[in-house]
């Protein structure tokens, strides 16, 4: 696929305009400060989400006003891209998303309905169908191959982290090379960092858990640009030591040697996970200072996922009594 941004000038003009309701640090202040998560999602509606009369705060209802944004963002910008096949890459995650929920769902005896989101390259309601009939045929090789093989791994171990460890390395795999074949740099960079978080994550989660290397190996996703053989070299080392072999990966540095510090020195992942969501949020405003092409929506999308994301630590912030230092410590960059 060749990529030309002048196919995309539309609708970098629209999203342009979308930006402008985007989470600012007006609002993020006025929800910080709430008494409550019925007066902290009040302030939504200001920025143009479509809050249910009779709203009081539960979490189910907090969850489908959050879950419409993200959808409706998603469905705007497909409407009027040339080709919406362009934004798989982004799509695909939820498609996997949902196939987990379904097949836990389904060994488990429970109506994962509530927990589908209505976003992706595959309506839920054909998921669905799919998953209970396992009729694949219209899958890709990659997902038709992981529900496969994550089904026999279940069956015979009965962890359903197993399904996980499964679906995630396949969905991210398909995400890479649908990201290559749109032509679009920026799509495909994005996507090697969010892998290359993920791995630093996990990373760190294996270390905590005493788990060794080879535990490590099962869970690493590939297609990042740090390779598992850094990792590994690095695994028995302290944190802030391991942090200089990340020195020529984008800021990983800083992630590694500020989160690992306050991980060695608490036992918390605050500080890390906040500078890798950081870290995706800096490589998103790199699109600001572009005029016109797929960057643009590309970047609206992944802002909006990182407001939806910091919203629900604020709500949930509120919901546990969290002092205003503590929500600080959570607090995300945003787009705006």
């Amino acid at each position: 696929m060749r990529y030309k941004s002048r196919d995309y000038v539309y609708v970098s003009a629209y999203v342009r305009s979308k930006e402008r309701r985007l989470l600012d640090s007006k609002g993020i202040s006025r929800m910080v400060v709430a008494k409550s998560v019925q007066e902290a999602v009040r302030v939504l509606g200001d920025y143009g989400y479509v809050i249910e009369d009779g709203f009081r705060g539960s979490e189910g209802g907090t969850d489908r006003i959050l879950s419409h944004e993200l959808a409706e963002a998603y469905r705007a910008v497909l409407s009027m891209l040339p080709d919406p096949k362009v934004l798989d890459a982004l799509l695909l995650q939820y498609d996997y998303q949902n196939i987990k929920a379904l097949i836990k769902g389904e060994m488990a005896g429970v109506d994962p309905a509530d927990s589908l989101v209505d976003i992706g390259t595959i309506p839920k309601e054909n998921l669905i169908r799919i998953i209970k009939e396992r009729d694949f045929l219209l899958l890709s090789y990659y997902m038709k191959s992981a529900i496969e093989y994550a089904l026999d791994a279940f069956a015979k171990s009965k962890d359903p982290q197993h399904i996980d460890f499964i679906l995630d390395h396949a969905c991210y795999i398909e995400m890479k090379k649908a990201a290559e074949a749109t032509g679009c740099t920026y799509l495909a960079e994005y996507v090697t960092l969010l892998i290359d978080t993920i791995n630093i994550k996990t990373f760190v989660r294996i270390r905590e858990m005493k788990r060794d290397w080879i535990a490590f190996n099962k869970v690493f996703l590939p297609g990042g640009d740090i390779a598992e053989s850094v990792f590994v070299a690095g695994f028995d080392e302290d944190y802030v030591h391991f942090a200089e072999k990340l020195r020529s990966y984008h800021n990983f540095e800083e992630v590694m040697a500020k989160g690992g510090k306050q991980l060695a020195d608490t036992g918390r992942f605050t500080e890390l996970e906040r500078l890798c969501d950081n870290a995706i949020m800096d490589y998103a405003i790199r699109a600001r200072y572009i005029s016109a092409g797929l960057e643009i929506p590309i970047a609206y999308l992944i802002a909006m996922e990182g407001e939806i994301r910091l919203i629900r630590i604020i709500l949930a912030a509120i919901e546990q009594g969290l002092s205003a230092d503590q929500l600080d410590a959570r607090m995300r960059r945003t787009y705006v």
